[in-house]
């Protein structure tokens, strides 16, 4: 059973690490071309404002990852010292 269990947890540490690497080069990406695009001083501000609270909203769910990877850390903890 632990084995089983740390298995799912180093497959699941996995997808979140290949997931976040895709995510940014999608983003670098969308982000070169949207700021090609911008002429004025009105979409500028715009986009100034949009870019910075996706930073906020970033910010805050890598912290809510990591308090998840830390409770996960626990459990794994606590499942090798009760075997």
């Amino acid at each position: 059973m632990y084995c089983f269990v740390q298995e799912r947890i180093s497959d699941c540490q996995h997808n979140i690490i290949q997931m976040e690497a895709t995510k940014d080069e999608t983003e670098n990406f969308e982000l070169e071309g949207l700021m090609s695009q911008v002429s004025t001083l009105e979409e500028s501000k715009y986009l100034i404002e949009k870019l910075y609270n996706a930073m906020i909203a970033q910010s805050i769910a890598q912290v809510q990852t990591e308090i998840n990877v830390d409770t996960l850390d626990a459990k794994v903890h606590q499942v090798r010292n009760y075997c």
